[in-house]
């Protein structure tokens, strides 16, 4: 049983101001948490460190080489996958500050044997995902080439594919279309994409050890992957020549180049501040929905930090970056490890060296507070990044008094299901971004008016306290428009929200939220006493969970539903610890009870932990435990909230295949082919029960 939840971290809670006098010792306590984690995780070799203006710091853990057991190290060369498109992305760019690329022309402009579409896809739509170009059709095929391809080669492979929407129209995430921009350098430049990157990005960075990954060339500190096999065991990778995704993820690197490369962007070495301004803002579709990928980067920001980052994921490599441009702080991270989850190991770092929990887990259970704190949190997020990237607001008196109007539409809304849908427009061009608007004027009022403590404070104190720091300046700044001031109901109930708050978020809570242990069972009553009341909570639901899935894993299912129950009376709209406590109660044999929670659930969020993806996911996780019966049972049931999904009933047939119910599975593998007379996977195996 998985429970989809992030791993938290062992590491002692420390204040900020004490972090940045002693980060040695946070640093060491991450170090002690790192050695126990890959150990936890079952992960053979990872490399991470992080950059801070000029201080850098990295460090490996485990086995570059586990056949031959080489220690991993600092340098070990590792795949970067699709981190390498924010190279390639910067590599079109600089094309476009020398005057040799239009982003808005076609790409044939550059390529012109690229064969021609329906609709034109131009290079800036290129570089945000949203050109239409397909990402892998058939990856049983194309994932796994392994013979080298030149350019040309790469891109037959997609270029009589066809486009998968109206370029423009939707963000459609795809490596086929950051090779597509690799021919366009080429195009532009007259070099070959690995030799305009080696003069144009990565020797201008200091990166010594990055290069086109080869098999056949000799390259220092290269690492060996793994992957698990059906039966859980650590296997070696799969070989897969990565040539043919040359431009996507195609490169090979390590951390200290990693780290290179984000300071060379943080100091202004790489382009003009106007091009990367641009490359870090969401790009947006034709019907005005922030995509949240700029150019190369992912959007997404951290504790009211701007964050770019970008992730990447192939055979033999994990790997992730992340910059905070403001700060000149940036992190990344290597794994060998297919399956290696990188995050619990980057907010370990954050908080080792920025001293703040990364994105602190905020909760409530009335649906209508739930959207007011959405609301709050999206200003506090957005509005802080922006006037971290952009400055002063430039919008006009108008504007602004419009977007706090906006702001107090979602205060007054008659129910929560209005309210939720202002708050998901709200930051996107549809609604003039109405809610950054809001958070990007708050933080430019404060930023000129508190001291230097508020500033080094505002991150890690959080959304509440940024509205009550604000309510109380409008108050007492008599220059602030009136037309800019909170919402009246807004301002009368932000204190008592904030106190509910600080009173939860105390050491206790955060010691659990940054630990790896439940509280016994005298702490965990005086939890629910102490947030009985509370309107914005902490969400310290994963540490029930996962101490749940531990319980569960150890066969004590009863102890693991007695836990998920207590975390149900904390949170009783928390989907995941409710389709958790189904899955319990269907290995326990209680079915009525586990369908009346997953219709809970999927009532909550049905796209979400009660999904069809999800829940499909979760029986096979049921059943490669030995769970068979409790996995068909789950899956009927996700039948009856999914009925127009076909792969749930193609995976009901199999499992009653298993089962040895023959004509059951001959009849639903039917069923699934009634709802999509095209699915592959029940044509060949109705085809081949029949033959038998």
């Amino acid at each position: 049983m998985s429970f989809y939840r992030p791993i938290i971290l062992i590491i002692i809670l420390v204040a900020p101001l004490a972090i940045a006098q002693n980060r040695g010792l946070a640093l060491a306590r991450f170090d002690a948490y790192a050695k126990r984690q890959i150990e936890q995780d079952d992960m053979p070799g990872l490399t991470i460190g992080y950059v801070l203006g000029d201080e850098v710091w990295v460090k490996a853990y485990g086995y570059a080489d586990l056949e031959n057991q080489v220690a991993m190290k600092s340098e070990s060369a590792f795949r970067l996958a699709s981190v390498t498109k924010t190279m390639t992305a910067i590599g079109v760019l600089k094309l476009v500050e020398a005057g040799k690329i239009d982003l808005d022309a076609e790409v044939q402009t550059y390529v012109p044997d690229f064969p021609r579409k329906k609709w034109p896809v131009t290079v800036r739509q290129l570089l945000g995902h949203l050109g239409g170009i397909s990402h892998y059709r058939d990856y049983n095929a194309e994932g796994h080439f392994k013979v080298p391809m030149n350019t040309v080669e790469s891109l037959a492979v997609f270029q009589d594919f066809d486009l998968v929407a109206e370029p423009g129209t939707r963000y459609a995430y795809t490596s086929y279309g950051y090779n597509l921009l690799g021919a366009v350098i080429e195009g532009a430049s007259g070099d070959s994409f690995g030799e305009y990157m080696q003069r144009e990005i990565w020797a201008p960075s200091g990166m010594v050890a990055t290069r086109m990954d080869n098999p056949e060339a000799l390259i220092p500190n290269r690492v060996r992957g793994y992957q698990l096999d059906n039966a859980g065991q650590l296997i070696n990778s799969e070989f897969v020549d990565i040539s043919s995704r040359f431009a996507a993820g195609g490169t090979r690197s390590t951390v200290p180049d990693l780290l290179s490369y984000a300071s060379a962007i943080m100091s202004g070495r790489l382009l003009g501040q106007a091009t990367q301004q641009m490359m870090f803002t969401s790009m947006t579709t034709q019907a005005g929905e922030n995509t949240d990928y700029g150019m190369g980067w992912s959007i997404r920001p951290v504790n009211g930090r701007l964050s770019v980052a970008h992730g990447g994921a192939q055979a033999e490599t994990r790997t992730f970056l992340v910059l905070f441009p403001s700060d000149k702080f940036a992190m990344a991270v290597a794994c060998n490890f297919e399956g290696g989850d990188r995050m619990p190991y980057l907010r370990g770092l954050f908080h080792a060296v920025l001293g703040e929990v990364w994105d602190p887990p905020m909760v409530a259970d009335n649906a209508k507070d739930e959207a007011l704190l959405d609301a709050l949190v999206t200003c506090f997020q957005h509005g802080n990044a922006a006037f971290e990237l952009l400055g002063p607001n430039q919008a006009s008196k108008d504007e602004v008094r419009s977007a706090f109007s906006y702001l107090d539409k979602i205060v007054s809304a008659k129910d929560s299901d209005e309210a939720q849908v202002l708050v998901d427009q709200g930051r996107h061009p549809l609604a003039d971004q109405a809610l950054v608007t809001v958070g990007h004027i708050m933080a430019q009022y404060l930023a000129a008016n508190r001291d230097d403590a508020w500033r080094d404070q505002v991150h890690a104190n959080g959304p509440l306290a940024f509205f009550q720091d604000y309510h109380d300046l409008v108050k007492s700044h008599r220059d602030i428009p009136r037309s800019f001031r909170l919402p009246k109901r807004l301002g009368k109930i932000l204190p008592d929200m904030l106190e509910g708050w600080n009173r939860a978020w105390n050491a206790d809570v955060q010691a659990w939220v940054l630990g790896d242990k439940v509280p016994d069972e005298a702490a965990l009553k005086a939890l629910n006493e102490q947030m009985a009341d509370i309107a914005i909570k902490p969400d310290v639901s994963v540490m029930f969970e996962t101490e749940a899935q531990t319980l569960f894993n150890q066969g004590d299912v009863a102890a693991a539903v007695a836990l998920l129950e207590s975390c149900l009376k904390l949170y009783p709209n928390d989907d995941a610890c409710r389709v958790q406590a189904a899955i319990a109660h269907l290995v326990l044999g209680d079915h009525d009870r586990a369908r009346d929670y997953l219709e809970r659930a999927y009532k909550l969020r049905p796209d979400r932990h009660a999904g069809p993806n999800r829940l499909n996911a979760y029986a096979y996780m049921l059943k490669g435990a030995g769970q068979l019966e409790a996995g068909s049972s789950l899956l009927k049931i996700a039948i009856d909230l999914h009925p127009e999904k076909a792969n749930l009933y193609d995976s009901y047939a199999e499992f009653q295949l298993e089962a040895g119910n023959k004509e059951q599975a001959i009849r639903w593998y039917k069923n699934a082919l009634k709802v999509d007379p095209e699915l592959s996977s029940s044509k060949s195996a109705l085809e081949r029960i029949l033959a038998e």
